[in-house]
């Protein structure tokens, strides 16, 4: 009976030890879908709530804060269907955001998208994207390339 008890309060002390962590990226991602004025925003990934939120077919970009602590950010034009095919897959959302954009063409959403996951990478998000991150990482190093090469050029004097 000792060994479960010491078990328990080990377990408990884990999980203590672990919550303060969520809890800071919760509120980084909250900081984060405040900054990109999403309109929607879901604790868990319970697909009620998010037809409920949405109950017509809406079109934007979506971040799910997955249970693993990486962040998934993606573009539909129904989002609530989108989600229900997350979920069939397996993945555990912790939270959900959704900025709307009810009439925008599909090229401009992706930019967005684009714009949003270079943000996600600058703030320190994981990102759960494994088909666009190398290619923002590529496009993220060459523009500080191209920042450093101007700050090069303003530091020449010239007499």
């Amino acid at each position: 009976m000792t060994f479960w008890l010491i078990a328990v309060i080990s377990s408990i002390n884990k999980l203590m030890a672990k919550k303060p962590l969520k809890s800071t990226l919760l509120v980084q991602f909250e900081q984060f879908i405040d900054e990109l004025l999403c309109q929607i925003y879901i604790i868990g990934g319970d697909i009620e709530l998010m037809r409920a939120a949405m109950p017509r077919i809406t079109s934007g970009v979506y971040l799910q804060l997955r249970n693993d602590g990486r962040v998934y950010i993606g573009e539909a034009v129904d989002i609530v269907h989108r989600q229900t095919e997350h979920l069939a897959e397996g993945v555990k959302i912790w939270a959900f955001a959704v900025t709307i954009f009810p009439r925008i063409s599909e090229k401009a959403r992706k930019a967005y998208e684009t714009e949003v996951m270079e943000k996600a990478m600058i703030r320190g998000f994981e990102l759960a994207n494994k088909s666009k991150v190398q290619m923002i990482r590529k496009r993220l190093m060459q523009t500080n390339s191209r920042s450093e090469q101007s700050l090069d050029c303003e530091d020449v004097s010239v007499d």
